[in-house]
């Protein structure tokens, strides 16, 4: 009765399993999570207690990770209309509104930036510099778009600005405050 039990726990377990699989799969795919997008930190052969801002791959769960440590580039710079980038603009002091065109080109793009100034993380993390860290990166093509106050329409940019502050929510020893076209 018992190795009855077992087996039909079993089969409902895996059956279950299978349908939330099924299900996930067809959902957006910038919304579903995948497992090769999760980013760990390296850390380095002598201290393995020591973070290596080096990432191992981007994308949207590497960018999520971050916004839920309280960043806001997804809030404010992922997939934003012009509408949405004039009422910034007319609600606020900034000079410029922009957004990314889409999620996982976001995380992506923002991992090349952190990635490419790797050393210069590194030393920030390690002590060298203040509580916030910025980068500016130049990516090969256009990754979103910008709407300076004054101008009617937007205008594509391959430029980007990420703003790293230094928290320990996202076990890299920083989060990204903000990521933002420019």
């Amino acid at each position: 009765m018992k190795l009855f039990k077992v087996n039909y726990y079993l089969k409902i377990f895996l059956l279950g399993l299978f349908i939330t699989t099924s299900f996930t799969s067809c959902q957006d795919e910038e919304l579903v999570m995948n497992p090769s997008e999760v980013i760990t930190p390296q850390t380095t052969s002598e201290n393995t207690s020591e973070t290596n801002a080096i990432l191992t791959r981007g994308g949207s769960g590497f960018l999520i990770t971050h916004e839920n440590c309280g960043g806001h580039t997804i809030e404010r710079h992922v997939n934003k209309s012009d509408s949405y980038l004039r009422w910034r603009l007319n609600n606020s002091s900034i000079s410029a509104a922009s957004t990314f065109y889409e999620l996982n080109q976001a995380g992506q793009v923002i991992y090349n930036a952190i990635n490419s100034n790797s050393s210069r993380v590194n030393n920030w993390l390690n002590g060298s510099g203040g509580y916030r860290l910025v980068l500016n990166y130049s990516h090969h093509r256009n990754i979103g778009k910008v709407l300076r106050r004054g101008n009617s329409s937007p205008y594509n940019s391959r430029r980007l600005r990420v703003v790293l502050e230094r928290r320990n929510c996202s076990g890299y020893g920083y989060r990204i405050l903000t990521a933002y076209p420019n």
